[in-house]
């Protein structure tokens, strides 16, 4: 346990050090600060929320290639042998940098808040909203960055030449709501926009950045979108896994690998189960309620009145 704390207190040092970390600290409060209009925090503080996609689009980026770069540091440096050659040295790493990732993921979530409350301060916004962006935050900014990080990190340790970069490019499109924009733009061919819907199921963002704020239904936080997110963070934990245990314990890994597919299939099938739970979703573009919609009149063709009375309307 000390080889990880160590591990995450000079990830924390380098990160604080690195120029960049701070040019995107910087990016980011500019963003939140004057990039959410007064006007739609004064009328409309529900649609301000949704309107940030692009703030999940560029933190998904980001994330990923933080994790990625937690993992290649020790590569590009040539002293990956050596953290390997000591004892528990590789699960100390992975263990401090995932520390690392979890501390920055919480900090950045700690930071938009405060500049988002900021802004709904100086805007006189009703509190309700305040309560609500706690979890809509959380669910749309904080796990997603966090899923992404790892992800990035799987990325790393299983790919070491430049395809990862490809990698990276796909991730980040599939799993942030440009997807959503893919579909916009297709729209007009009904194959493709079916097809490129479907692939919502990794979109951890938005479903439709065009959606405007249902006061009815209220901010998109529906049981299953909960359940995606925890879906894809189960499963990027697991793929760290099985890849640490691939890289420690060679030898053991089939056994071990079972057992550890064991333990994740006893976790993400609940998950599932919660996922595909009837719910009440908005409608909107990727949403499952369009699938839905679409089964339900190809199964009801024609409208059917059991014991109807005939009658006749005279005048209106």
């Amino acid at each position: 346990m000390k080889q990880a704390l160590d591990s995450w207190k000079i990830e924390l040092r380098l990160l604080s050090r690195n120029y960049w970390s701070w040019i995107v600290l910087i990016l980011t409060g500019i963003y939140i600060i004057f990039g959410f209009p007064e006007f739609l925090l004064q009328y409309d503080p529900g649609r301000t929320l949704m309107g940030s996609a692009y703030v999940v689009v560029g933190g998904i980026l980001i994330f990923l290639i933080y994790g990625w770069s937690l993992i290649h540091k020790e590569k590009e440096s040539q002293i990956e042998e050596v953290i390997e050659s000591l004892p528990h040295g590789i699960r100390g790493k992975i263990l401090g940098k995932g520390l690392a990732l979890v501390s920055v993921v919480a900090l950045s979530m700690s930071y938009s808040m405060i500049l988002v409350f900021y802004r709904f301060y100086k805007a006189d916004v009703l509190s309700i909203f305040w309560v609500k962006a706690v979890p809509y935050l959380l669910l749309y900014w904080g796990l997603p960055f966090l899923v992404a990080g790892l992800l990035g990190m799987v990325i790393r340790l299983s790919i070491s030449s430049k395809l990862s970069y490809l990698l990276i490019l796909v991730v980040w499109i599939l799993f942030s709501p440009l997807i959503s924009i893919l579909s916009d733009m297709n729209h007009s061919t009904p194959f493709i926009s079916d097809w490129i819907s479907k692939l919502q199921t990794f979109n951890l963002g938005q479903s439709d950045i065009h959606t405007p704020y249902d006061p009815v239904y209220g901010l998109p936080m529906e049981i299953y979108r909960w359940m995606k997110v925890l879906f894809w963070l189960l499963v990027s934990v697991f793929l760290l896994c099985l890849r640490y245990l691939q890289k420690t314990h060679h030898s053991l890994f089939p056994t071990q690998g079972w057992y550890v597919s064991a333990g994740f299939l006893v976790l993400i099938l609940p998950v599932l189960y919660l996922w595909n739970l009837p719910d009440q979703p908005r409608f909107e573009q990727g949403n499952r309620v369009t699938e839905d919609y679409r089964q339900y009149y190809g199964d009801h063709p024609k409208i059917h009145f059991k014991n109807g009375v005939p009658f006749t309307i005279h005048s209106y």
